[in-house]
């Protein structure tokens, strides 16, 4: 009579590790692109306090402010929220307050 070898199929170590993983991001990556886009709405505000008080017209000619801040004006009006600190910095140095950060 032949031997059969009973074999028991036991999952691979690595399997759970991905299971895990695959859970893991599946809750970050949407964490992430809400941060992600609440950075775009909140660079938006500071974007619109900067226009309003920054380059608010004065007489004749606006306002301007300085080079820093206008390269953070110009990012944020490209949906980049790298201009957040730079915008921050410009409101606070002018004593402006900061829009609710959401």
């Amino acid at each position: 009579m032949p031997r059969t070898l009973a074999t028991q199929t036991t999952p691979l170590p690595g399997a759970s590790l991905r299971t895990l993983l695959l859970a893991v991001l599946s809750l970050v990556l949407p964490l992430a692109a809400s941060a992600q886009s609440n950075d775009v709405q909140y660079c938006q505000a500071l974007l619109v306090k900067y226009d309003s008080f920054i380059l608010k017209a004065s007489g004749h000619s606006p306002r301007r402010g300085d080079s820093a801040a206008e390269v953070a004006a110009a990012k944020c009006r490209e949906g980049d929220p790298a201009g957040i600190p730079g915008l921050e910095r410009a409101l606070q140095n002018a004593k402006i307050d900061l829009p609710p950060r959401r």
